[in-house]
């Protein structure tokens, strides 16, 4: 009986099964410690017919990654605050392709990210002179209505 972050695997049929559980959810062998039980219900098939078992890079290994990889670069790009989320949860997969794409993703996403933190201090850079008039006019405004302002009439 093999363990490993919470789970069991059968030790008849290999399935992965959590560690609160007593028998396999699968083919109902015992999981326990102690004397094993037999199985509720055995299928017994012959061998042209057993299901293949197909691990993730060999189940897609027909699917060009390109679409994927584009798209997660395209998240990032636009949506960086969104791409950084899917790209951590993409991460967090065991399937080494979908690794790969939040890996993109996020990569992408932090690409953006630094570019918009660029453009926005340009344009707020360009805009000082303007800022500054509006909060000057603003200072002017407020002082002359009557001592409403920061200096009260104290002059």
């Amino acid at each position: 009986m093999a363990t490993g972050a919470g789970r069991i695997v059968c030790p008849q049929c290999g399935a992965n099964n959590f560690d609160t559980v007593s028998s396999c959810w699968k083919c109902g062998a015992g999981l326990g410690k102690g004397p094993a039980q037999q199985p509720q219900f055995t299928p017994v098939m012959p061998r042209s017919q057993e299901v293949p078992s197909f691990s993730a890079p060999q189940a897609y290994s027909h699917v060009s990654p390109g679409p994927s990889n584009r798209a997660a670069m395209w998240l990032g790009l636009l949506f960086p605050y969104f791409g950084i989320a899917f790209g951590l949860a993409f991460m967090m997969c065991d399937d080494p392709r979908r690794r790969e794409v939040g890996r993109i993703c996020i990569l992408w996403s932090l690409v953006s990210t630094v570019l918009h933190v660029i453009v926005m201090f340009l344009a707020v850079n360009g805009m000082r002179e303007y800022i500054q008039a509006f909060i000057g006019g603003m200072q002017k405004a407020g002082g002359g209505m009557g001592g409403g302002g920061l200096g009260g009439g104290l002059e």
